[in-house]
């Protein structure tokens, strides 16, 4: 068994010294691979789990014919790309032009595919040059992978050094032929060079991954000699591009030389229109540049190649040539570019047309501006004068994506790319803002069926088009929709009020925009409101909004939480300040609630005149807080808000006030408030991006009394962070996790609502990512799903009731801790939310001249239990000495708790007489009434006694009186010097009870009977 086990680890550890390898003659290698039927050709092997420091674990082929478009993972033997896209299975396995590949899935290959070929060695030879075909063979095949070519030396190497890349899959078929001169790198090596196509990174995108080939490898090279020589490190450069008023950027290639005269120079001629230099920064030339020799006859210098500035709007191509007149012919480089219009400029930086971007080559990086024209889950569409534009901010965007509505201007820098056939700009992670200009409702341009498609992602609207198919009375989400006529179809997006829709029955005008999706034209629509006929289906819930309705105003707690968008910044949000305050203003007076929690509180003076006029218009006392803390060492603000670390507000300038939560409260309702905004621990001056980076939530510790029933509440005011992107869902994830987190470790028994603009919707997340059309959970599941919390507005999302003017999502809402209840009784809290009462507010004053987001409220009843005493007393006259027995009832007649705590209570005797209790016994014969009656004795005690005239009596610990109960004790009461003919009064008092555990009403805590002294 032990010579096995060392013959085995003998093996694995010799496996590359034992796989055979090229020799070298002549002038050239080939492989054309049409012979793998059977194996792989000799000397080539096949990896996955490659890195770039190792060459991978050998991996199994399978020589069987196998079609393009099989999905099993495996490396496998396949007919060329070379015999043509439309080659059905039959006509491939038949194919002798063959080639070797990999269908690469999420086990096999991704990353870490590799083909191999190992050469012994190279010495004795020179100038090698490579060609090889890298294959895209599935068009269906939506994920992209980046190959990389690259060499190695050694029997097992190291490390590898890239020579050349490319792309493959994204739904296209393709036959890419890649050229490579090796220069002098590869010149007269003594040991092993092996040259392999490696995915040394995951492929990117969704859905099945490529089928990759790999055929026609050829490897050239000469006879060494010592003669003069140069030599260029690429054939082409990538394209080149820069937009009018831009400063072009460059790229670079390596110039080498070996045996040359040290004074016969190398020069670099750039073609017309382009030029080149020998620094990054500064010594561009469009005349010949000249590149001097070392001593030793050698050069090696990188050159750095651009188009020229100042160049207009065009595309631009030539050659660069290398040459000496020491060496024979020239090396020459392809090289070729745009430059495109500009747009404009703006935070980003200078703009490039719209229309411009769409016709570039992929994965180049722009900047450009347009109106949001549609924003729906990871695809925002906008639109300049010349064209429209997807912009996907899913994967690979890494900064924050700002809230805006359809109208807003936007200026992102972005990386185009094609997806499924269309042009969309992607991977955002510089810019991306909001501009100041005003928002602008798009227009749509009328188009027929036969020219929409010359509208690529613009907004559009198609007339009197007809559904044909597929049958059916209401929209499904992510379906086609056949249109009479056209090839044209109607999608329907998830996220949109559209799913579940009715259709429309006959003709319609369509609006939406244009789209491509594997070279089929569509038009998304963006609500029922673009498709005349539509009716979203609502939820049956004609429930919504009635709760207390026969409940005044004044026996409830009523709170309301409101996005009033970018209030007192001269930058966002409505452009009429003055309209937007008033407006504010008068709609708080109309709601007459006695909390506000308010969000996007940009200027607090504006705040302040807001609440001078609400308590002039109401006649109340309101007054406001946002957390402030002043004693916050600089440079931290008083008030957190976002970006306040760069971004600082500058006094007098309303462009550049940030957004602030702030409650708004009734000061005679609402007492003993303190606030403070929720801030990390791990919070330093270099900024966070928790909570929109710094608008974190503000808590406001108060008491509230509604009809003298007064409750302590934990109210947190939250403006979560906005966006649709998968970047803004995973930090409102976090976010809500941390805020859950904080108030279960800090508040865990205290009567909370965690109320504001949540930036989500609660069934399910407004993020859907548009590559997948996957739905996710709500981004504050972390409240949603805990038996500790409930989202009260979760029946606004089931009753599809909005709370912005712009989309069908109710995104601002309203979550309580389980200590209130939300079931129609109340539990120990005394509070309880009035169930149906949560709503919208519909229209809302000035409309979207005021805020985008709908006011949304909810209604609360109080309690606590309420004690009242009264006595049974008979027989009310007593001879001298004579004792009297009778019995006082202790009940609860606020008819919604049981008392808690230790509830007391003082039996007071006049002058001339004395009381008696005894705690041990469990009847009592009343003097001319009740026999053996039951009474509570053993569950009070006596604490206090003043001369047995007065008793103060206090419930045992773990009893209490329950809901419409009472509490019966018996007593006696003897007359000792009362004088006769005199009368008075016993009296019986429930102590008044500032914590409101047992009793909160002290109106009816006295009882009195009057006595006589025969």
């Amino acid at each position: 068994m032990y010579r096995k086990l060392l013959f085995v680890l003998s093996f694995l550890l010799v496996t590359h010294a034992l796989q055979a390898q090229v020799t070298l003659t002549g002038t050239s290698y080939a492989e054309t691979f049409d012979g793998v039927g059977t194996s792989l050709p000799s000397s080539w092997s096949i990896y996955t789990g490659a890195t770039s420091t190792t060459l991978g674990n050998t991996a199994t082929y399978v020589s069987a014919a196998t079609a393009w478009t099989s999905t099993t993972g495996n490396f496998r033997n396949v007919a060329s790309g070379d015999i043509g896209t439309g080659s059905n299975n039959t006509q491939q396995n038949a194919a002798t032009d063959r080639a070797i590949a990999i269908r690469q899935t999420g086990s096999l290959g991704d990353p870490g595919a590799a083909f191999a070929v190992k050469l012994a060695n190279t010495t004795g030879f020179q100038d090698f040059k490579l060609s090889l075909k890298l294959q895209s063979l599935d068009a269906s095949s939506a994920r992209s992978t980046t190959w990389a070519i690259q060499y190695g030396l050694g029997n097992s190497p190291t490390s590898f050094t890239t020579v050349a890349t490319q792309a493959i899959g994204g739904s296209t078929f393709t036959n890419n032929t890649v050229n490579y001169e090796f220069g002098f790198a590869l010149d007269n090596i003594g040991q092993n060079v092996w040259i392999r196509v490696v995915a040394l990174t995951a492929s990117t995108g969704s859905g099945s991954r490529a089928t990759t080939g790999l055929d026609d490898f050829s490897l050239t090279y000469s006879a060494l000699s010592n003669n003069p020589r140069i030599a260029v490190s690429a054939t082409s450069l990538p394209a080149m591009v820069y937009t009018v008023g831009q400063t072009p950027t460059s790229t670079t290639f390596t110039t080498a030389g070996k045996n040359l005269n040290p004074a016969t120079p190398i020069v670099v001629t750039p073609p017309a229109n382009y030029e080149v230099s020998t620094d990054a920064n500064s010594g561009y030339t469009t005349s010949p540049l000249a590149l001097t020799p070392a001593g030793d006859g050698s050069v090696n210098q990188t050159v750095y190649t651009r188009l020229a500035s100042g160049l207009s709007s065009g595309a631009y191509s030539g050659t660069v040539t290398v040459a000496t007149t020491e060496v024979a012919g020239a090396k020459s480089i392809a090289v070729s570019g745009n430059v495109y219009p500009s747009s404009g400029s703006g935070p980003c930086g200078i703009s490039t047309a719209i229309s411009a971007v769409r016709g570039a080559a992929d994965n180049v990086t722009f900047t450009v501006t347009g109106r949001v024209t549609s924003n729906i889950g990871t695809n925002m569409y906008i639109q300049d004068a010349t064209g429209g534009l997807l912009l996907y901010t899913g994967s690979g965007t890494t900064i924050e994506i700002p809230e805006v509505s359809i109208g807003d201007e936007v200026q992102v820098t972005g990386v185009i790319t094609t997806y499924r056939t269309d042009r969309e700009l992607q991977q955002f992670t510089g810019c991306f803002v909001k501009t100041t200009s005003s928002s602008i409702t798009p227009t749509s341009t009328t188009v027929t069926g036969t020219t929409v498609c010359d509208h690529k992602g613009e907004l559009v609207t198609l007339p009197s088009v007809t559904i044909s198919a597929p049958a059916g009375t209401a929209f499904t989400g992510g379906a086609n929709y056949t249109l009479v006529g056209t090839s044209t179809v109607l999608r329907i997006q998830n996220g949109t009020d559209l799913v579940n829709a009715t259709r429309p029955s006959g003709s319609f005008d369509l609006t939406g925009v244009v789209s491509l999706f594997d070279n089929v034209c569509q038009i998304l629509p963006r609500s029922t409101a673009d498709v005349p006929g539509s009716t979203p289906t609502a939820a049956s819930c004609p429930e919504v909004g009635t709760g207390g309705s026969g409940t005044a105003v004044t026996a409830t707690l009523d709170v309301a939480w409101w996005n009033v968008e970018w209030l007192g910044n001269t930058g966002f949000g409505p452009t009429n300040e003055a309209q937007q305050q008033s407006n504010v203003a008068a709609q708080l007076q109309t709601m007459n609630k006695d909390i506000y929690c308010l969000e996007e509180i940009c200027d607090l003076t504006k705040l302040d005149a807001i609440v001078a006029t609400l308590n002039a218009g109401t006649g109340k006392s309101y007054t406001y807080t946002c957390g402030a803390d002043p004693s916050r060492p600089s440079p931290r603000p008083a008030i957190y808000y976002s970006h306040w670390f760069d971004s600082p507000e500058v006094p007098g300038d309303a462009t550049t006030y940030a957004q602030k939560v702030c409650f708004v409260y009734d000061q005679a309702v609402v007492t003993n408030v303190s606030a403070t905004q929720i801030v990390p621990a791990s919070l330093t001056d270099a900024g966070s991006s928790d909570w929109a980076s710094n608008r974190f939530p503000v808590l406001m510790n108060c008491d509230v009394t509604i009809n003298g029933i007064k409750k302590n509440l934990k109210l947190v005011g939250v403006h979560a962070k906005s966006g649709s992107d998968n970047s803004s869902y995973s930090r409102r994830i976090a976010d809500f996790n941390s805020l859950r987190t904080y108030l279960d470790t800090n508040y865990p028994n205290d009567n909370i609502m965690i109320m504001g603009d949540y930036n989500d919707d609660v069934d399910q997340s407004i993020y859907i990512d548009a590559a997948t059309s996957a739905t996710n959970v709500t981004s504050f599941s972390a409240l949603s799903t805990s038996a500790n919390y409930t989202v009260v507005t979760k029946q606004l999302s089931n009753c599809n009731v909005p709370s912005t003017a712009s989309y069908p999502d109710i995104i601002d809402h309203l979550t309580v801790s389980n200590e209130i209840s939300t079931n129609g009784t109340f539990t120990a809290s005394g509070i309880q939310y009035i169930t149906n009462s949560v709503n919208n507010v519909r229209p809302v004053t000035g409309g979207t001249t005021t805020s985008d987001h709908y006011p949304v409220t909810a209604r609360f009843l109080l309690a606590a239990p309420d004690l009242t005493p009264t006595l049974d007393l008979p027989q009310a006259n007593f001879n001298t000495n004579t004792t009297n027995n009778f019995a006082a009832y202790i009940t609860e007649v606020g008819g919604n708790l049981p008392t808690t705590g230790n509830t007391i209570i003082t039996i007071t005797a006049p002058t001339g007489y004395t009381i008696g209790f005894d705690n041990t016994i469990s009847s009592i014969n009343v003097t001319d009434g009740t026999t053996n009656l039951a009474v509570d004795n053993t569950k009070w005690s006596v604490t206090n006694n003043v001369s047995n005239i007065q008793l103060t009596l206090t419930l045992a610990v773990g009893q209490s009186i329950g809901v419409s109960g009472k509490s019966t004790l018996g007593f006696s009461l003897t007359r000792t010097t009362a004088n006769s003919g005199s009368t008075s009064s016993v009296t019986v008092n429930v102590s008044n009870d500032a914590t409101q555990a047992y009793d909160s009403n002290i109106t009816n805590n006295v009882y009195s009977r009057i006595i006589s002294g025969l």
